[in-house]
C-alpha cells in the first residue's frame, strides 16, 4: 500500500530513486532534509544501485555495451529526469538532477554529500529481506491499527537477528 500517496500519512523517509513513482500523485510535494539529531548532528543515508552481469551469458559483446551504456551519461541523464537516483558525477547529469519538478528542492539531495556528512550504506544481501519484515510492520500499524511501539519493539529482534555480513 502506498500509504503517502493514498494521504494516509504526511511524510515519508525514503530514496530519491522512488520519487519516479511519486510524480503521479495528485497532490503538491516537496522534499525536505532529515532533522537533525542533537547527539548525533547531521545524518544523511545514501545507498547505491547495483546491476550484474550473467557470468554463462552467450551474448557477452552485448552485456558488456548495455552495462557500459547504462553507466554512462546519456543514460544517466534520462534516468535522472524522470527522477531516479544516479551518481551526480558529470556536469550535465547534475544539470539535469537539479531540473527535475518535482521536487521542487532536488538541491538539497546534494547538500549532505557538499558538505561532508553523508553516510553511506554498505552493501548487504539482505536488505530486501529487512524491507520486507519493515514493510509488513508498518502495514501492520496502518491497516490493522496495531500500537507502534509494540510493533516497531518486536521487529527490532528480527532485524538484529538477520547476518549484518556485507557484500565483499
Amino acid at each position: 500500500m502506498d500509504l503517502n500517496g493514498s494521504g494516509r500519512v504526511a511524510m515519508w523517509d525514503s530514496w530519491r530513486g522512488e520519487i519516479i513513482g511519486y510524480k503521479g500523485y495528485k497532490f503538491h510535494w516537496d522534499i525536505a532534509l532529515p532533522p537533525i539529531v542533537p547527539a548525533v548532528g547531521k545524518v544523511a543515508l545514501y545507498k547505491g544501485n547495483s546491476m550484474a552481469l550473467y557470468r554463462h551469458t552467450k551474448q557477452t559483446d552485448a552485456a558488456w555495451q548495455f552495462a557500459q551504456f547504462i553507466r554512462g551519461p546519456a543514460a544517466n541523464i534520462t534516468y535522472v529526469s524522470l527522477g531516479g537516483a544516479s551518481p551526480v558525477q558529470a556536469p550535465k547529469v547534475k544539470s539535469a538532477f537539479l531540473k527535475v519538478n518535482p521536487p521542487e528542492h532536488s538541491s538539497l539531495y546534494l547538500e549532505p554529500l557538499a558538505q561532508n556528512y553523508a553516510k553511506l550504506l554498505p552493501l548487504n544481501p539482505h536488505w530486501p529481506d529487512m524491507g520486507d519484515k519493515i514493510d509488513s510492520a508498518l502495514q501492520a500499524v496502518f491497516d490493522e491499527n496495531q500500537c507502534v511501539q509494540q510493533t516497531m519493539s518486536a521487529l527490532v529482534p528480527q532485524i538484529n537477528q538477520m547476518p549484518a555480513s556485507p557484500i565483499g
